[in-house]
């Protein structure tokens, strides 16, 4: 990735991080399906409603940083672009300005302006990066948050009677979601990490 353009690395994190809302959507109908099941098995499975309840809210709300996380990247990678263009022509502008006489020094002006319109884009995709290094912390919480809660789930599970098979396998899947999502975040991490690195050669040879 690190011998790329960064918004294209940028997008590649963008296309791994959109599979975190369909599994967000998948825990959510996962915890509906367990929180029916509870229903039905009544008071054997009155400690499981809460905790389906809790999944189901925390899935949501992992559904809606992944949201924030798309909106996040493709303002990254536009930032990204306007940047890699202003750097460009700020490269050509400077060789331009490498002459002698009245037209290279009239370039002056024109450069320090280009050079500090590359500063601020510069600027706001590293605001932007945090900002998605922030949210995937986020996920990482809730994903934490539902690994602890489903070993929960697992025990009340056993309390349920006939229902206790139907519960731990909905557990299951809520927990191997939950690892899924984690392993997502993480290669986004490196990946991010590695597309940073790209940026920073790139901007070498400004």
């Amino acid at each position: 990735m690190r011998d790329q353009p960064f918004f294209v690395s940028v997008a590649t994190v963008a296309a791994s991080l959109g599979q975190v809302r369909r599994i967000a959507r998948e825990l959510s109908l996962a915890a509906i399906n367990a929180k029916v099941i509870a229903l039905r098995a009544g008071s054997q499975a009155a400690g499981f409603r809460p905790i389906t309840d809790f999944i189901d809210e925390t899935a949501r709300a992992t559904a809606k940083l992944g949201n924030a996380i798309e909106a996040g990247t493709l303002a990254v990678s536009r930032s990204a672009v306007s940047e890699r263009r202003s750097a460009e022509a700020l490269r050509r502008l400077r060789r331009a300005a490498t002459g002698s006489g009245s037209a290279a020094k009239s370039l002056d002006a024109v450069i320090e302006r280009c050079d500090a319109a590359r500063i601020v884009l510069s600027e706001s995709v590293t605001r932007s990066i945090r900002s998605l290094d922030n949210l995937l912390d986020e996920i990482d919480a809730h994903m934490r948050s539902i690994s602890v809660i489903t070993v929960q789930s697992r025990v009340e599970a056993r309390q349920a009677g006939a229902y206790r098979v139907d519960l731990e396998a909905v557990a299951a899947s809520m927990s191997g979601a939950a690892e899924q999502v984690t392993a997502i975040v993480q290669q986004s991490r490196r990946d991010l990490r590695d597309a940073i690195a790209a940026r920073a050669n790139q901007r070498t040879s400004v």
